[in-house]
């Protein structure tokens, strides 16, 4: 059982740890709300925003690689599986829902976050009054409600017929699973790029692109499976998993966080190159806003910077140390690229909003809004307790499939 085991008592700490570190930054981010009606209001909302969609696209990662393994049915899925159905299960999207709250109630969120929700500024604008009829405030979280409802009954299935297999070991779960897998995939990939339009590209209502949602889910996709890696490496010595980390199973983790990358990357080069060769009014902003450029009075020139660091630290280190054989050899190395993907996905979040919000800072002075730190914490610490409890809840290593314990250890 797991309670017998270190890992356990590890997890367990830490899941109390981060139920103290919750609490404590969301009411610190709750007196920065408060402090001040005008300015600190509209900033603290920024903050929050930018912890709600980190955390929140984590589930959703989690959910999308529970659909991904009920689909394929990988011997490698099998060690990272209760990982995903705990982050993304239906207790945590519906613990998303209730994150998002704050964000979808319209005196306190959307009117500070979102321009579209100035009926005057929208209807004055030929280009923007033809939206009208999609960015309205119902619409807004009435899609949130619809999409992650949907998600939650789907991963709720999927995760009772995975449990419900660990105890009647009936292989027709596998097909029940696949039934429900396969076609959800698709549904993930559609229901996804509606959520990332609503969330973060609104920001900047006159933007679009119609690959946005596929880069958004490919980033989910890597922040979930960066912390999966992380914490069964990081227990790799303890048992359970010490039955099953080899380096046939380090390998194979390697080889998907390269093809997360490198899809990531291909799909943001193309974004970026079918922006550049367009060169419409509309889409370039989207990039001037980033690129270092003097689109703004010579203000918020530093976004450049962190434009740099994530190109380099999303794709350049972790291509080029994933495609040495080494890396995927060794627990150690592979830990510390994981942390790495899951630190830039943090930045990577913050460089699809905060350019849209506070472009005139720039993004030296835009760390200086300590309210974002409290946000991303309290959402954190609260997420993170609900993920460890619900991940100890069950045995960390699925019983119906013994794939794993069959490979010798090389």
């Amino acid at each position: 059982m797991n309670e017998d085991t270190a890992s356990f008592d590890r997890m367990r700490r830490l899941g109390w740890v981060a139920v103290l570190v919750g609490i404590i930054a969301i009411i610190a981010w709750m007196f920065g709300y408060m402090a001040d009606p005008s300015d600190n209001h509209q900033q603290a909302m920024y903050g929050y925003l930018f912890g709600f969609v980190f955390w929140g696209s984590t589930t959703i990662g989690a959910f999308g690689m529970m659909l991904l393994q009920g689909s394929i049915k990988s011997s490698w899925g099998i060690s990272i599986v209760r990982v995903m159905e705990a982050a993304g299960g239906p207790v945590m999207l519906a613990l998303v829902l209730i994150l998002f709250l704050p964000i979808a109630l319209p005196n306190i969120g959307l009117d500070a976050i979102y321009k579209w929700t100035d009926m005057g500024f929208m209807q004055s604008d030929a280009i923007l009054s033809k939206k009208l009829f999609y960015l309205t405030e119902r619409g807004f979280w009435m899609r949130t409600l619809i999409i992650v409802g949907i998600w939650a009954v789907w991963s709720f299935l999927l995760k009772r017929s995975s449990l419900r297999q660990d105890k009647s070991l009936d292989k027709k779960e596998w097909g029940l699973r696949s039934n429900w897998g396969s076609p959800g995939l698709v549904m993930f990939f559609i229901t996804v790029s509606v959520i990332s339009t609503d969330w973060v590209m609104s920001l900047q209502p006159k933007y679009f692109s119609t690959i946005y949602g596929i880069i958004f889910a490919i980033g989910c996709g890597l922040s979930a499976m960066s912390l999966a890696v992380l914490i069964v490496l990081y227990n790799s010595n303890e048992a359970p998993f010490r039955q099953i980390v080899t380096p046939k199973l380090v390998r194979d983790y390697g080889n998907f966080l390269l093809t997360l990358t490198m899809l990531w990357a291909y799909t943001t080069l193309a974004q970026f190159l079918i922006t550049w060769e367009g060169n419409l009014p509309l889409e370039v902003p989207y990039y001037i806003r980033r690129s270092g450029q003097t689109f703004f009075g010579g203000h918020g020139v530093d976004w450049n910077v962190l434009s740099n660091l994530v190109m380099i630290f999303q794709f350049f280190v972790p291509f080029f140390a994933l495609i040495a054989p080494r890396t995927k050899r060794v627990v150690r190395n592979l830990i510390w690229l994981s942390v790495t993907i899951w630190i830039t996905r943090i930045f990577t979040v913050y460089w699809l909003i905060f350019p849209d919000v506070r472009p005139l800072e720039g993004f030296g002075k835009s760390l200086g809004h300590w309210t974002d730190y409290a946000a991303f914490l309290g959402i954190g610490g609260i997420w993170f307790s609900v993920f460890v409890f619900q991940y100890l809840k069950v045995p960390f290593i699925p019983k119906y499939d013994t794939r794993l314990m069959e490979v010798e250890h090389a």
